[in-house]
C-alpha cells in the first residue's frame, strides 16, 4: 500500500508529522495547537501548559483570562482551575481542578467537540468566535449579529470583519473560503488596551524656585505637581546663578500613589561671606533679619560672619515662629525654618450675619479682606479649583464679606492689591458638604513705614501677554506677581484687540517677574532680577507655551 502526505489539511486543525522521510513514507496527523513542551517554569514557581484541540480557544486561570491558546502559563505551586470559552458550534470542555508541585511543569488539554450538523447539499458551515469578549460580526460588509454565532452559507469566498469593543483593540479582516459540505472554524482575539496605571509626583526646591524636568521633559518652575504613569521616574533641576544645583532623582511611584521630591540649592560662598538661608512653611511669610526687612520666603542671603536674629511677619491665620538666633562662620551656609501654624478663622463679629446653612449638596465659604483694625476692605477676590468649570478660576470684586456657596472640595483663594496696604498671600480651603468655612485675608501696612514718593519716582511695568492657542483671549485671567504685587491679565480693545498685564506706581527696586496659568493649560512664565527706576516704564512681553 502506497501511504503518502495528504495533499489537503483541514484549516488550523491538524499538522503532519513525518515518521519515515522520503518519497514514499509514513505521516501521522497531531494537534498544531499544543503549547511547547521543553519550557520550564521559573524558579520558584510551576507551569502550565494549555492547549485546546480540535480548535483554538481563549483560557482562564483561576479567573483570570490568559490569551488564546496555546499558552505556557507560570503559577505559584499549589490548586488551580482552568476554564475553556465558549467557541460557536462545539461543545466545551470541562473546567480542570489540577495541583502542581514547585518546578513541575504539567499539560491540560481542553477537547472541544463538535456540535453541529453537517450542511445540507450545496450549503457550507461557518463557525465565528471572537474572544475574550463577544463583538459584533460581518460577512461581506453585513452584520450577522454577536459571536459566538453559526452560519449557513453558500460555497465561495467569504470576508470576515468586526465591529469595535470598547477599551480592546478589534481583530484584523479575516477571509475564507468555503466548500460545498465544508465546516470552518474562524476565531479572532480582541486584544484588552492597556490603560496606563497613574500616580502623582511633586516637586518643590528649596530656598529658591527653579526650572524643574521629569525624564527629560521640561514641565515649569517649582513648585509643581504632575500626574505620570506608575512605575520610575527621573526628576532634574535646572542651573541658577549663585548655586550648586540638586542632583538628579530617580523615584518610584505605585499606582494612586503621590510622593513629593524636594531640590536643595546650596548657596557658593564668597571668599570671607557666609550665606543664609531662611524658609518658612507652610506658608510663605516676610522675613527679618536683626530687625531690617530682607523680603518675603524663601530667601539666600549673603552676609558677613557674625551673629544674627532672625524674625517673622504675622501671616492671616496663623500663629508666627518664635525668633531665632543663628551664628555665621566665615564660608559657612545655614538654613533656618520658620513653622507657621494654622488657626481656626471665626467670622468676625459684628461685621456680617451669620450665613444661612449650605444647599443641599453644597459647603459654604465666606472670604473676608480687613485691615489689622477689622475694617472690610473692596477687593479683588480670585477663585481657584479643579471642581469649577474653564477656565478653572472665579473672580469677584467690591466690599467683603463674599459668601460662596460651592461643590466640596479644595479651594485656593487669591486677593487682588489694596493702595497703601501689602497684599496677602494666596491660602487654600478645603470645603465640607454642609458645613460654613471662613478665610481672611489679612492687609497689613507696609514693613518699613516711609514717606510715599511722588508719582514722578515710582515706576510701571507692563507687557503683552500671548498663549500657544489659536484664541488669543485664552492668555485673559492669568495671574501676574511682581514680588508682593498682584496683577490680572486683561484684555484690551485699543489700538487692537490684545492682552497684557500692568503693574502702576512701584517703587524703584529689583524684582521677581511670575505669571503664573491658574487653568494650567499653559507653562508659567517667571524672570528674575527685573531692575526698575525712578519715572521708568518698562515693558516685557510674554509667551507662555502651551503644555
Amino acid at each position: 500500500m502506497e501511504i503518502t502526505k495528504p495533499s489537503i489539511i483541514p484549516e488550523r486543525v491538524w499538522d503532519w508529522l513525518p515518521i519515515f522521510p522520503g518519497e514514499f513514507g509514513l505521516w501521522l496527523p497531531y494537534p498544531r495547537f499544543l503549547a511547547k513542551k521543553w519550557q520550564r517554569p521559573p524558579a520558584g514557581q510551576s507551569l502550565l501548559r494549555i492547549s485546546t484541540t480540535p480548535v483554538t480557544a481563549a483560557v482562564s486561570v483561576d479567573g483570570e483570562y490568559k490569551g488564546i491558546a496555546p499558552v505556557n502559563v507560570a503559577v505559584a505551586p499549589g490548586a488551580h482551575s482552568i476554564t475553556f470559552a465558549d467557541v460557536a458550534g462545539y461543545d466545551t470542555p470541562a473546567d480542570v481542578s489540577t495541583t502542581i508541585a514547585e518546578g513541575e511543569a504539567k499539560d491540560v488539554v481542553g477537547t472541544y467537540i463538535l456540535a453541529v450538523e453537517p450542511p445540507p447539499a450545496g450549503k457550507a458551515v461557518l463557525l465565528v468566535t471572537t474572544m475574550p469578549v463577544s463583538g459584533e460580526v460581518f460577512v461581506n460588509g453585513i452584520s450577522q449579529g454577536m459571536s459566538p454565532i453559526t452560519l449557513q452559507l453558500d460555497p465561495g469566498g467569504y470576508s470576515i470583519s468586526f465591529a469595535d469593543v470598547s477599551k480592546h483593540t478589534k481583530p484584523a479582516d479575516q477571509s475564507v473560503s468555503l466548500g460545498s459540505g465544508d465546516i470552518r472554524t474562524v476565531t479572532a482575539e480582541y486584544v484588552p488596551i492597556v490603560i496606563a496605571r497613574k500616580a502623582t509626583v511633586v516637586v518643590v526646591t528649596t530656598p529658591v524656585s527653579a526650572g524643574v524636568s521629569i525624564d527629560g521633559a521640561y514641565q515649569g518652575m517649582s513648585p509643581i505637581t504632575k500626574e505620570v504613569d506608575a512605575g520610575s521616574h527621573t526628576v532634574s533641576f535646572d542651573d541658577i546663578s549663585g548655586y550648586t544645583a540638586p542632583t538628579s532623582e530617580t523615584v518610584t511611584l505605585a499606582e494612586g500613589e503621590t510622593k513629593t521630591v524636594t531640590g536643595v540649592y546650596i548657596g557658593v560662598v564668597v571668599p570671607g561671606k557666609a550665606i543664609l538661608i531662611v524658609t518658612t512653611t507652610p506658608v510663605l511669610g516676610r522675613i527679618y533679619v536683626n530687625g531690617v526687612d530682607k523680603g518675603t520666603s524663601p530667601l539666600t542671603l549673603e552676609t558677613d560672619p557674625g551673629n544674627y536674629t532672625v524674625s517673622y511677619s504675622d501671616v492671616t491665620d496663623y500663629t508666627k515662629p518664635a525668633d531665632q538666633t543663628v551664628i555665621l562662620a566665615q564660608g559657612e551656609t545655614k538654613t533656618v525654618e520658620g513653622v507657621y501654624l494654622p488657626l481656626a478663622a471665626p467670622p468676625l463679629p459684628g461685621k456680617a450675619p451669620l450665613p444661612p446653612p449650605p444647599p443641599s449638596g453644597k459647603g459654604t465659604l465666606v472670604v473676608t479682606a480687613t485691615t489689622p483694625s477689622g475694617e472690610p476692605l473692596a477687593v479683588l477676590i480670585g477663585l481657584r479649583s479643579a471642581q469649577l468649570p474653564p477656565p478653572d478660576y472665579w473672580m469677584t470684586a467690591g466690599p467683603t464679606p463674599v459668601t460662596l456657596n460651592l461643590d466640596p472640595g479644595d479651594y485656593t483663594v487669591f486677593w487682588g492689591a489694596a493702595e497703601g496696604w501689602q497684599t496677602p498671600t494666596p491660602l487654600g480651603a478645603t470645603i465640607i458638604e454642609g458645613e460654613i468655612s471662613y478665610l481672611n485675608g489679612l492687609y497689613t501696612p507696609p514693613a518699613k513705614v516711609e514717606p510715599l514718593p511722588s508719582e514722578t519716582t515710582k515706576a510701571t511695568l507692563w507687557g503683552f501677554v500671548a498663549v500657544d492657542s489659536q484664541n488669543p483671549n485664552d492668555a485673559i485671567g492669568m495671574v501676574a506677581y511682581l514680588d508682593s504685587y498682584f496683577a490680572w491679565t486683561r484684555g484690551y480693545a485699543e489700538p487692537y484687540p490684545h492682552v497684557k498685564y500692568v503693574f502702576e506706581n512701584i517703587l524703584p527696586g529689583t524684582y521677581n517677574l511670575s505669571v503664573i496659568d491658574p487653568t494650567e493649560r499653559f507653562q508659567n512664565y517667571h524672570q528674575d532680577s527685573i531692575t526698575l527706576i525712578a519715572g521708568e516704564t518698562k515693558r516685557i512681553d510674554i509667551l507662555m507655551p502651551k503644555i
